[in-house]
C-alpha cells in the first residue's frame, strides 16, 4: 500500500479528519498549520513510496510490478538518496510546527508514525514480510498520525484526548479502514509473496480466511461507530458517515465471492480505498457540521 499512488490520497485523510475533529472542539481552523502539516505529509509519503519500491526491488517481490519507480527508471541508488532528502525536509517541517506549538507529545507520535513506515518495509526489519503490516498500518495512520495532527491544530495537550475523545475514536475508526486497504492487497499475489518469503495474511491463513476478516473489520468499524454515536463520543451529525455503507457492502460482496479468482479479486484494494475514503470524508464532514 505504501508504494501505491493511492497512498497519496489515503495519507491526506488523517490530516483532514484531524482538522475536522479539532474544529468540532475549538470551532477554529488554522490554515498555516494545516498547510505546513499537509506539505510535510506529502514529502514523507513520497519518501515512503520511493523507498518501499527500492526495498522491494532488493527482494524481488516487485519484479513484475510495472508501476514500481525502480523498475521504470533503474536508478535505485539515486532514488533512495532523493527520497531520504525529502524525508529530512518533511521531518524538518514537522519539527518546526511541533516547536512552535510546544507539542512534544505530538512530535513523538509523528516520529513514531514515520518509524513505523520504515520498519514496515525497510531492512533489517521488513515487518510487512512477517505478516504484521496491517497492524503497523493501523497505528501509523490511525492513533499516531491522526491524534498528533489533532493536538497540533487544537492546541490541546495529550491528556485532553480522553477529555475530548472525538479524535481518539475517529483515529481508531480511520486506522481500521486504512488497514482494510492493505488487507485487500494480497489476494492476487499469493504465489509471488510465497516465492519471495513474504508471509502475507493470504499466505499464512488463505484467501478465504482473509475475506472473512475483511467482513469482520467492516462490521467492527460500524459497530464502534454506532457505539460512539449513541454514547455521544461522536456528534449526531456524524451519522452522515452511514452513507458509506453501499461501498462497504460492495467490498464485502467482492471479497466473499471472488477471493479465489486472481483476476476478479484484483480490484479489491480499490474497493477498499473507495470505502475508506467515503467513510473517512463523510465522518470528517459530520464532525465539521457539528
Amino acid at each position: 500500500m505504501f508504494a501505491s499512488p493511492l497512498a497519496f490520497g489515503v495519507a491526506g485523510i488523517p490530516l483532514v479528519l484531524a482538522t475536522s475533529a479539532a474544529f468540532s472542539v475549538t470551532r477554529q481552523v488554522l490554515p498555516f498549520t494545516f498547510a505546513s502539516l499537509a506539505l510535510a505529509s506529502v514529502l514523507v509519503i513520497v519518501w515512503l513510496n520511493v523507498t518501499n519500491d527500492v526495498f522491494d526491488s532488493e527482494t524481488g517481490v516487485d519484479s513484475e510490478k510495472v508501476e514500481s519507480v525502480v523498475n521504470r527508471t533503474g536508478q535505485k541508488g539515486a532514488l533512495f538518496w532523493v527520497a531520504t532528502f525529502l524525508l529530512a525536509c518533511g521531518l524538518s517541517i514537522f519539527a518546526a510546527v511541533v516547536a512552535i506549538k510546544g507539542q512534544l507529545a505530538a512530535g513523538a507520535m509523528l516520529l513514531g508514525s514515520v518509524a513505523i513506515g520504515y520498519v514496515y518495509q525497510g531492512p533489517p526489519f521488513r515487518l510487512s514480510y512477517k505478516g504484521v503490516g496491517e497492524v503497523l498500518c493501523f497505528f501509523a495512520f490511525g492513533p499516531l498520525a491522526t491524534n498528533a495532527f489533532f493536538l497540533l491544530q487544537s492546541g490541546l495537550r495529550l491528556p485532553c484526548l480522553v477529555e475530548h475523545p472525538v479524535a481518539l475514536a475517529s483515529s481508531v475508526l480511520l486506522g481500521l479502514t486504512t488497514s482494510a486497504i492493505l488487507l485487500n492487497s494480497h489476494y492476487h499475489q499469493v504465489d509471488t509473496d510465497r516465492a519471495t518469503g513474504k508471509v502475507s495474511p493470504c499466505v499464512r491463513f488463505g484467501t478465504r480466511a482473509v475475506s472473512r476478516a475483511v467482513v469482520f473489520v467492516v462490521a467492527d468499524v460500524y459497530c464502534i461507530f454506532g457505539c460512539c454515536l449513541t454514547t455521544g463520543i461522536l456528534p449526531r451529525t456524524a451519522i452522515v458517515a452511514l452513507l458509506s455503507l453501499p461501498s462497504a457492502l460492495s467490498l464485502c460482496r467482492l471479497v466473499l465471492g471472488s477471493h479465489q479468482d486472481k483476476v476478479a479479486i484484483k480490484p479489491a484494494k480499490f474497493f477498499a480505498v473507495r470505502w475508506h475514503k467515503n467513510f473517512a470524508l463523510l465522518l470528517s464532514l459530520g464532525l465539521f457540521l457539528s
